[in-house]
């Protein structure tokens, strides 16, 4: 699965991966991207038209787009890749919260994504059982280009992250100002942005 930032006619491929890019390859409008084992990580695309494309990530990449990138890349002798957009930010319900037994301002909560119940540590103030909320399961890219991956933080497994507006790149947010909390109409475990009207 690959994620899609769009920029200034340039595309940025990631394959999912964190990891630094050790080498290139270049050919043509085409930068290969691979790391220390000389593994594939993602693409760069210059000279990219598509007037239905906005500057930032692409939240839902079209059937359309992934043709036109692999007939790219294909012409280039790289191999076809599949697109993956946002679906993994879900809908979610806090179902418990407890103070962190380690830190003076985390909870450990339980959330319930339909599919499976996690458990998530969050520092955000204004986090309670409940509460509707917007997860980022693990293998989730952030806007920021930051990998949500399994953690322990201050020795509590964490499986996700619960999801501010800013986060989110929601426009009116700031930083610092607590998770996005939503009401009733949203659905538990479908997509945020499928649900989400601005």
């Amino acid at each position: 699965m690959s994620y899609v930032f769009y920029l200034n006619h340039m595309l940025l491929i990631n394959h999912g991966s964190n990891q630094k890019t050790s080498s290139i390859k270049v050919a043509d409008q085409v930068v290969a991207l691979y790391n220390q084992k000389n593994e594939n990580i993602g693409y760069n695309i210059f000279n990219f038209y598509d007037e239905n494309l906005k500057p930032g990530f692409v939240i839902y990449p079209s059937q359309d787009l992934e043709n036109k990138i692999n007939a790219i890349l294909n012409q280039q002798g790289f191999q076809s890749i599949h697109l993956q957009g946002m679906e993994t930010l879900v809908v979610g319900k806090v179902l418990t919260c407890i103070p962190h037994p380690n830190s003076d301002h985390m909870h450990i909560t339980t959330v319930d994504v339909k599919d499976e119940i996690l458990q998530i540590v969050c520092g955000a103030r204004n986090i309670q059982a409940g509460l509707k909320v917007v997860v980022a399961k693990v293998n989730t890219m952030m806007f920021d280009g930051t990998f949500i991956e399994p953690s322990s933080l201050r020795n509590v497994s964490s499986y996700g992250m619960i999801c501010s507006g800013y986060e989110l790149n929601l426009n009116g947010y700031q930083p610092k100002t607590g998770i996005l909390v939503l009401d009733d109409s949203y659905a538990i475990g479908e997509p945020f942005f499928n649900q989400y009207t601005g």
